[in-house]
């Protein structure tokens, strides 16, 4: 018995320490996911109401992808700095678009503007829009 009091105190003792491994906090899980959009286009005075989703990039810690972005069924790739979200200035299609937005309580306000590369005249939307979920 007082040869198994030792060993028993040593499994006891192991059984106390724990050892818990923490990620670190990725700030784009807080974007990732489906949102309802409501744009404002200051060019043509109309809201327009579509949906988006949001995943992480897998080339980038930071990195974003937001789908159907403008509602034109292309991909944003954006960076998440904390609460900033900042899509610089890209094409796509026949698009360029540039922007930065805040998320605030869950939602993701952004301001930014898309210029139309295609046909004859190259036309600039001006635009703000609240994504939520």
């Amino acid at each position: 018995m007082k040869r198994l009091l030792p060993a028993f105190m040593v499994l006891l003792l192991l059984n106390a320490c724990s050892i818990t491994f923490e990620e670190p906090f990725d700030d784009r899980n807080r974007y990732t996911g489906r949102y309802s959009v409501e744009e404002y286009s200051q060019t043509t005075n109309e809201v327009f109401r579509y949906d988006i989703r949001i995943r992480k990039s897998l080339d980038y810690d930071d990195e974003i992808i937001i789908e159907n972005f403008y509602d034109a069924g292309i991909d944003a790739y954006g960076f998440v700095d904390g609460n900033k979200l900042f899509i610089n200035p890209q094409i796509s299609g026949d698009y360029e678009f540039e922007g930065v937005g805040t998320r605030i309580s869950g939602d993701i306000e952004i301001n930014y503007t898309v210029r139309y590369l295609g046909g004859r005249s190259n036309f600039t939307d001006f635009l703000s829009a609240t994504a939520f979920k």
